[in-house]
């Protein structure tokens, strides 16, 4: 009985085997049918207005042009305050427009006051030296000289007639040594008014020079008073529009600065494309912009390509998403009516398809 069970099973086995060698062979001989049906096969041409490569896929956000500047005081030192802000959200401000004023702006306008004040002392001072003396002193000066000059003549006349009696024996020695000491007198009085005549109409190159060092001096406080002035201010970098205000008269300024202003006539999307893509994306190339909530395309165009490969800012809600992914900043510009739409949305996070 357990010699033809043995038997039994050893046929099957053989069956299956056949069954299985049969099955290859049929499908390798469907297979080299297809092969030769498509090798004598016309081609089939794509479908006419399909993408031949497909797009580059990315996130983006909406950005101006002129990006958004956040106006700040320029010095963090001390407790700086907002004075006044003379526009409000929304508001259109002009190129170097006054927007407000910080709390350091009262000192120094006075600082630069006084520097006004002594740069006009010290340039008076100047003309002073550079005219010399006054007229009225050099009058008195050259009087002067007259008066001793004619008092030496007398007093040298007079010892000429003393020396004459002398010799006749009719004066005392005496009085002709007093004689020749007034002359002395008179001939050393006469030369100091003249030194005094010289200093005062003498102007001095030296004294011009120090009034000039004086001048520069005050004209450079002055220079320095306005500058310091002038980080006292909030002036407009560009034309734009305020987006923003961060903090109103009275209120200290801290991180956040002042207020955001950019120029919203030019609208860009600032797309973050992988690594992997970006050789597929060139200057010139047309995207599609998806924004948040809506099936409508706007259409724009690849002005710029970034220069450094760094880790997404923008994180997709996908939770197979990479969030350490490498990426490149490329910025699309969005034109005409599109452009408008976007004027209200800056930093909206959106879709983009580059290409293809």
């Amino acid at each position: 009985m357990r010699r033809e069970l043995t038997r039994n099973r050893a046929r099957w086995w053989w069956v299956a085997g056949a069954l299985a060698g049969v099955a290859v062979l049929l499908g390798a001989g469907l297979a080299a049918t297809r092969r030769m049906d498509m090798a004598h096969a016309e081609p089939v041409n794509p479908l006419p207005g399909r993408r031949s490569t497909p797009g580059v896929g990315c996130m983006g956000r909406v950005e101006p042009a002129s990006r958004v500047r956040r106006l700040a005081p320029p010095e963090s030192q001390g407790l700086v305050t907002l004075a006044s802000l003379a526009v409000g959200e929304g508001d259109r401000v002009e190129r170097d427009q006054l927007l407000g004023l910080f709390s350091v702006y009262a000192a120094r306008a006075a600082a630069l006051r006084q520097a006004e004040a002594e740069l006009v002392r010290s340039e008076a001072q100047l003309a002073l030296v550079e005219a010399g003396a006054k007229r009225g002193d050099v009058s008195a000066a050259e009087a002067r000289v007259n008066r001793q000059r004619a008092t030496e003549e007398n007093a040298r006349a007079e010892l000429d007639r003393i020396v004459s009696l002398a010799a006749q024996k009719i004066v005392a020695t005496t009085e002709l040594d007093a004689r020749r000491t007034a002359l002395a007198v008179a001939v050393a009085e006469r030369r100091a008014a003249e030194q005094e005549l010289a200093s005062v109409a003498e102007v001095r190159r030296v004294d011009v020079v120090v009034a000039e060092a004086e001048v520069g001096q005050a004209r450079a406080s002055v220079e320095r008073s306005r500058a310091e002035l002038a980080l006292a201010e909030l002036r407009a970098p560009i034309a734009g529009t305020v987006l923003k205000i961060y903090t109103w008269p009275g209120e200290r300024i801290d991180e956040r600065g002042v207020l955001d202003l950019a120029d919203l006539a030019d609208m860009y999307v600032v797309a973050e494309v992988y690594e992997t893509d970006v050789p597929r994306v060139q200057v010139g190339q047309t995207a599609e912009v998806l924004l948040p909530g809506g099936s409508e395309r706007l259409q724009g165009k690849v002005i710029a390509l970034g220069w450094q490969v760094r880790k997404r800012e923008i994180v997709n809600t996908d939770p197979v998403d990479e969030i350490d992914s490498r990426v490149v900043e490329v910025r699309v510009r969005v034109d005409g009516e599109d452009a408008r739409r976007l004027a209200r949305l800056s930093h909206m996070r959106v879709q983009l398809v580059i290409g293809g």
